[in-house]
Protein backbone atom coordinates (compact mmCIF):
# COMPACT_ATOMS: atom_id res chain seq x y z
CA UNK A 1 0.00 0.00 0.00
CA UNK A 2 1.34 3.42 -0.95
CA UNK A 3 0.72 6.25 1.49
CA UNK A 4 1.08 9.93 0.57
CA UNK A 5 2.47 11.96 3.48
CA UNK A 6 2.42 15.75 3.11
CA UNK A 7 4.84 16.18 6.03
CA UNK A 8 7.70 14.71 4.00
CA UNK A 9 9.37 17.34 1.79
CA UNK A 10 9.71 16.77 -1.92
CA UNK A 11 12.88 14.83 -2.71
CA UNK A 12 12.81 12.86 0.55
CA UNK A 13 11.43 9.33 0.79
CA UNK A 14 9.43 7.79 3.60
CA UNK A 15 8.23 4.20 3.32
CA UNK A 16 5.54 2.81 5.58
CA UNK A 17 5.50 -0.97 5.57
CA UNK A 18 2.73 -3.00 7.15
CA UNK A 19 3.73 -6.31 8.70
CA UNK A 20 0.95 -8.80 9.43
CA UNK A 21 0.62 -12.28 10.83
CA UNK A 22 -2.40 -14.29 12.04
CA UNK A 23 -2.74 -12.44 15.35
CA UNK A 24 -1.38 -8.92 14.82
CA UNK A 25 -0.26 -6.27 12.39
CA UNK A 26 1.97 -3.25 12.72
CA UNK A 27 3.39 -0.41 10.65
CA UNK A 28 7.13 0.15 10.29
CA UNK A 29 8.60 3.34 8.87
CA UNK A 30 11.78 3.31 6.83
CA UNK A 31 13.07 6.65 5.64
CA UNK A 32 15.71 8.10 3.41
CA UNK A 33 15.38 11.66 4.64
CA UNK A 34 17.77 14.55 4.43
CA UNK A 35 18.41 16.38 7.71
CA UNK A 36 15.78 18.93 6.55
CA UNK A 37 13.40 16.05 5.85
CA UNK A 38 13.99 14.60 9.32
CA UNK A 39 13.20 17.99 10.86
CA UNK A 40 10.14 18.52 8.67
CA UNK A 41 8.76 15.05 9.38
CA UNK A 42 8.69 15.95 13.08
CA UNK A 43 6.41 18.95 12.49
CA UNK A 44 2.60 18.68 12.34
CA UNK A 45 2.13 20.91 9.29
CA UNK A 46 -1.69 20.63 9.34
CA UNK A 47 -1.70 20.58 5.54
CA UNK A 48 0.63 23.58 5.15
CA UNK A 49 3.47 23.50 2.61
CA UNK A 50 6.42 21.69 4.25
CA UNK A 51 8.91 22.41 1.47
CA UNK A 52 11.94 24.58 2.15
CA UNK A 53 10.46 27.29 -0.05
CA UNK A 54 7.07 27.20 1.72
CA UNK A 55 6.07 29.63 4.46
CA UNK A 56 3.78 27.63 6.75
CA UNK A 57 3.06 30.55 9.10
CA UNK A 58 2.99 33.35 6.49
CA UNK A 59 5.59 35.40 8.40
CA UNK A 60 7.63 36.10 5.26
CA UNK A 61 10.40 33.62 6.14
CA UNK A 62 10.64 30.37 4.22
CA UNK A 63 10.53 27.10 6.14
CA UNK A 64 14.21 26.59 5.22
CA UNK A 65 15.07 29.77 7.14
CA UNK A 66 13.05 28.58 10.16
CA UNK A 67 14.97 25.29 10.00
CA UNK A 68 18.38 26.97 9.55
CA UNK A 69 17.82 29.38 12.46
CA UNK A 70 16.18 26.82 14.77
CA UNK A 71 12.75 28.49 14.73
CA UNK A 72 9.32 26.88 14.95
CA UNK A 73 8.03 27.03 11.34
CA UNK A 74 4.43 27.33 12.56
CA UNK A 75 5.03 30.38 14.78
CA UNK A 76 6.10 33.86 13.66
CA UNK A 77 9.85 34.36 13.92
CA UNK A 78 10.77 36.32 17.04
CA UNK A 79 12.09 39.69 15.75
CA UNK A 80 14.90 39.74 18.32
CA UNK A 81 16.11 36.39 16.96
CA UNK A 82 16.57 37.52 13.37
CA UNK A 83 20.06 38.31 12.04
CA UNK A 84 21.36 41.63 13.35
CA UNK A 85 24.14 43.97 12.28
CA UNK A 86 25.74 46.25 14.84
CA UNK A 87 28.93 48.28 15.05
CA UNK A 88 31.28 49.18 17.83
CA UNK A 89 34.55 51.03 17.86
CA UNK A 90 36.39 49.76 14.80
CA UNK A 91 34.30 46.61 14.17
CA UNK A 92 31.09 45.48 12.51
CA UNK A 93 29.28 42.43 13.92
CA UNK A 94 26.64 40.30 12.28
CA UNK A 95 24.92 37.89 14.67
CA UNK A 96 22.49 35.14 13.79
CA UNK A 97 21.07 31.89 15.10
CA UNK A 98 22.37 28.61 13.65
CA UNK A 99 20.57 25.30 14.09
CA UNK A 100 23.36 22.79 14.91
CA UNK A 101 21.26 19.98 13.40
CA UNK A 102 21.00 21.78 10.05
CA UNK A 103 24.12 20.12 8.65
CA UNK A 104 22.72 20.30 5.11
CA UNK A 105 22.59 24.11 5.16
CA UNK A 106 25.25 26.69 4.29
CA UNK A 107 25.36 30.17 5.79
CA UNK A 108 27.15 32.92 3.87
CA UNK A 109 27.55 36.48 5.10
CA UNK A 110 27.52 38.92 2.21
CA UNK A 111 28.13 42.66 1.93
CA UNK A 112 27.14 45.23 -0.66
CA UNK A 113 26.93 48.93 -1.33
CA UNK A 114 23.94 49.18 -3.64
CA UNK A 115 20.49 47.65 -3.31
CA UNK A 116 19.22 49.00 -6.66
CA UNK A 117 22.05 47.32 -8.57
CA UNK A 118 23.00 44.47 -6.23
CA UNK A 119 26.73 43.97 -5.85
CA UNK A 120 26.77 41.33 -3.10
CA UNK A 121 30.16 39.89 -2.23
CA UNK A 122 30.92 37.06 0.17
CA UNK A 123 32.56 38.07 3.43
CA UNK A 124 35.54 35.72 3.62
CA UNK A 125 35.96 34.42 7.16
CA UNK A 126 39.71 33.99 7.47
CA UNK A 127 39.89 33.48 11.24
CA UNK A 128 42.27 36.40 11.70
CA UNK A 129 40.87 39.63 10.26
CA UNK A 130 37.31 38.35 9.89
CA UNK A 131 36.28 35.93 12.62
CA UNK A 132 33.31 33.71 13.36
CA UNK A 133 32.56 32.98 17.03
CA UNK A 134 30.01 30.66 18.61
CA UNK A 135 28.62 32.74 21.47
CA UNK A 136 26.70 29.83 22.99
CA UNK A 137 23.24 28.29 23.03
CA UNK A 138 20.01 30.18 22.41
CA UNK A 139 17.14 27.73 22.78
CA UNK A 140 17.85 24.85 20.39
CA UNK A 141 20.17 27.00 18.26
CA UNK A 142 23.62 28.53 18.65
CA UNK A 143 24.27 32.28 18.52
CA UNK A 144 26.96 33.01 15.93
CA UNK A 145 28.87 36.28 15.56
CA UNK A 146 30.82 37.25 12.45
CA UNK A 147 33.12 40.18 13.23
CA UNK A 148 35.07 42.24 10.73
CA UNK A 149 37.04 45.46 11.02
CA UNK A 150 35.22 48.59 9.81
CA UNK A 151 38.37 49.50 7.86
CA UNK A 152 37.80 46.45 5.62
CA UNK A 153 34.34 47.67 4.56
CA UNK A 154 34.70 51.43 3.89
CA UNK A 155 32.08 51.62 1.11
CA UNK A 156 29.75 48.90 2.36
CA UNK A 157 26.31 49.93 3.53
CA UNK A 158 24.46 46.62 3.56
CA UNK A 159 24.93 43.11 4.91
CA UNK A 160 22.84 40.01 4.43
CA UNK A 161 23.00 36.35 5.36
CA UNK A 162 22.37 33.92 2.53
CA UNK A 163 21.10 30.50 3.62
CA UNK A 164 21.13 27.67 1.10
CA UNK A 165 20.59 23.93 1.05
Amino acid sequence: ETVQDSSVPEGDVLYRIRAENDSASDWVEVSDLTPYGEWASGVDWNGADSSGEGDANSDGLANLIAYAFGFDPLQPAPPESLPDVSSDVGVVDLTYHRNPDAVDVTYEVQMGSNLEIPDWQEVIIDGTTVTETDLGPVGDARLIRVRLPQSSVPNVSFFRLEVDR
